[in-house]
């Protein structure tokens, strides 16, 4: 792509301003943006005929929450001079570990903050059948005090085991060079600072039973010992999304006498229980609310207040909502809810009733709880607005109240 700065810099895109160039590839260029008032990156992505496959992975992408994953605001599709591109809106990045590497390493205190923070996430991903795909220094971001994953390259492979070890040894590789400056490409690297030597190790593993899981490795950086030093369970019989891992049965030719058959199974259930609670705690897992959607019989709920009407035509019938989507809602921001938290949001339905560019029109400071409410309403079935009698596109607005035991849905006019 040549010069795009004078092609493309100042142009709207769909709702989005090119504002500054801040980087481009072999297929795809950067740019600096707004999303609510707030600075955004938008990628724009030469495309041809895998274009529906990258806007649906993107979408998936976004359904996605974790506080360690950046945050995807709206993707679509557009042209330039008859060139179809694709385009993705993120959380705008402070700084790019890419770029401080060249500088200087990080020290065993910097890494290990760093994967504290991208490790649950990467587990996250692996738990739900996703993978990262690119666990490199230009994919780590420093967004604000956090340390994060990028989002544009998530997907659902059509191998996840292989996909999965891909990940972890691309994880292997990038704590190497956060280290030492220098992406290993064949043998272990030797003389790094525990537990990193040991981490490592087991992220390059030829052997995919020795590598360890997303899971095992942050135990290790713990302190602690992963549950099993042959991680075969891990590897070749990867839990469907949402699932518990199970421990090994031990091979039948080699099984213990009865007695120690009867410990070893008492020590797995206590081992696998500490395992939930510990994924509980750290917020790894998600819990997903029970969701009312509000009658016209329902008291309207104290908040914000309510937000401006969007204007209709007459003899225009606006869109409504059918089927409410669970909120994917992570334990530790349940619990931490007290009293309510509203959320109001505008959304676009087109014709057919798919749903499509959503923004907060109330609640933005609570930024993780404004995020869920637009992926739920993504996630949800509506009717499509009409006009005349005939299919339209129309805007709705949705309201959000958020508790800590349930979450109810209003359409505010």
């Amino acid at each position: 792509m040549t010069d795009p700065q004078t092609q493309l810099e100042g142009r709207l895109i769909d709702f989005y301003r090119l504002r500054k160039w801040l980087g481009d590839g072999e297929s795809s260029v950067v740019f600096l943006t707004d999303h609510d008032g707030r600075d955004a990156a938008i990628r724009l992505v030469s495309v041809g005929e895998g274009e529906n496959d990258l806007l649906s992975q993107w979408h998936d992408a976004a359904t996605l929450s974790h506080p360690r994953l950046q945050n995807i605001f709206g993707s679509g599709r557009f042209d330039v001079d008859g060139i179809p591109f694709a385009y993705v809106v993120t959380e705008y990045a402070d700084e790019v570990l890419s770029d401080v590497l060249p500088e200087r390493p990080l020290t065993a205190a910097e890494t290990r903050d760093v994967l504290e923070g991208i490790i649950p996430a990467l587990d996250y991903l692996h738990q739900r059948g996703y993978v990262h795909g690119r666990v490199t220094p230009a994919n780590l971001l420093a967004i604000g005090d956090l340390v994060k994953l990028s989002s544009d390259s998530i997907r659902k492979p059509a191998l996840m085991r292989e996909a999965t070890q891909e990940d972890i040894r691309e994880l292997g590789r990038t704590i190497v060079e956060m280290l030492t400056q220098t992406r290993p490409l064949g043998e272990e690297p030797e003389g790094l600072p525990d537990p990193f030597g040991d981490i490592v190790r087991r992220c390059l593993a030829v052997d995919p039973r020795q590598q360890w899981t997303a899971s095992e490795i942050l135990t290790r950086l713990e302190g602690k010992s992963p549950n099993r030093t042959q991680v075969s369970a891990a590897q070749s019989a990867l839990p469907e999304p949402e699932a518990i891992p199970v421990l090994n049965e031990p091979p039948a030719a080699k099984r213990p006498f009865p007695i120690y058959a009867l410990l070893a199974t008492v020590i797995g259930l206590i081992l696998l229980v500490v395992w939930v609670m510990r994924n509980r705690q750290d917020g790894t897992g998600t819990t997903a609310a029970p969701i009312r959607i509000a009658t016209a019989t329902d008291p309207v709920p104290a908040g914000d207040g309510p937000p401006a009407p969007i204007k209709t035509d007459p003899g225009t019938t606006p869109p409504r909502l059918v089927e409410e989507a669970s909120p994917d809602i992570l334990p530790q921001a349940a619990a931490s809810i007290r009293g309510k938290v509203t959320v109001v949001i505008r959304i676009t339905i087109d014709e057919v009733g798919n749903p499509g560019r959503a923004s907060i029109s109330s609640g933005a400071g609570n930024r993780y709880f404004a995020k869920v409410a637009i992926q739920t309403a993504q996630r949800s079935r509506f009717a499509s607005a009409k006009k005349n009698g005939r299919n339209t596109t129309g805007d709705l607005r949705l309201r959000y109240d958020f508790t800590n035991k349930e979450t109810t849905v209003t359409a505010a006019k």
